[in-house]
């Protein structure tokens, strides 16, 4: 299976440095600049599906890459919304300022940076939380995919290199539009990368990143994004 994951655009609230997570944030000057670019960037790929957090950030740019993308089964074509691909949801943070926070939350604030995987905001989750629903969003498409799959076709006597190929060239293809730890989530499932480490890979906004999985082991493919001139 082949998975594009797209994170949104810069919003107002990235700008603001306001913690929002599930709160929605309309697009900055940047972020709006980016959506032609992503457009540009997706359109003609074949897609089999495309899966949006419902948060408006990420399904308005999921919206868009719709009307541009070829569909390899035009009765599959339009967006389905999936809640697990939503961004952290962080509680009594959400809306905040760093200082509003660390003002309400004292000493939790702190923690909460120290042991960003585990600790969880009052109201909120964690980012093991996070990847478990993501994870488990993941492992639902995969299984899809191999049900799908002609049994005798697989067990016929080929070369293993040809089978790879093969097997690749009718993958399915995933687009995922949503936010930053939620894509940060799924490449830690689908690249076999702790949480931890995660970091190492790029996410900017709007940026696009690409996952070979074939065989039960990823493979990032590519990893763009538009440069700015600041």
């Amino acid at each position: 299976m082949k998975f594009i994951f797209i994170r949104h655009p810069e919003t107002m609230a990235n700008v603001n440095r306001i913690i929002y997570g599930q709160t929605d944030s309309e697009y900055s000057p940047k972020g709006w600049a980016d959506v032609p670019w992503v457009v540009k960037e997706m359109t003609g790929e074949k897609v089999d599906y495309i899966y949006t957090s419902p948060l408006k950030r990420a399904s308005y740019l999921a919206g868009e890459v719709a009307k541009v993308v070829e569909w390899k089964d035009p009765a599959q074509a339009g967006l389905r919304e999936e809640p697990r691909m939503m961004e952290m949801h962080f509680g009594i943070f959400e809306g905040k300022t760093n200082q509003e926070a660390r003002e309400l939350y004292g000493e939790g604030y702190e923690a909460f940076w120290y042991d960003f995987n585990h600790f969880k905001v009052p109201g909120g989750e964690t980012f093991d939380q996070v990847k478990e629903r993501v994870e488990e969003f993941l492992k639902e498409l995969l299984v899809e995919e191999t049900a799908q799959r002609d049994p005798a076709d697989l067990s016929k006597p080929e070369d293993p290199r040809t089978k790879e190929e093969r097997i690749r060239a009718n993958s399915k293809v995933v687009v995922i539009v949503a936010h930053s730890l939620a894509i940060r989530a799924a490449l830690s499932f689908l690249l076999n990368i702790p949480l931890d480490d995660i970091w190492k890979v790029e996410a900017k906004p709007a940026g696009i990143v690409e996952i070979d999985y074939t065989f039960n082991y990823g493979k990032l493919d590519s990893c763009r994004y538009q440069k700015h001139r600041d």
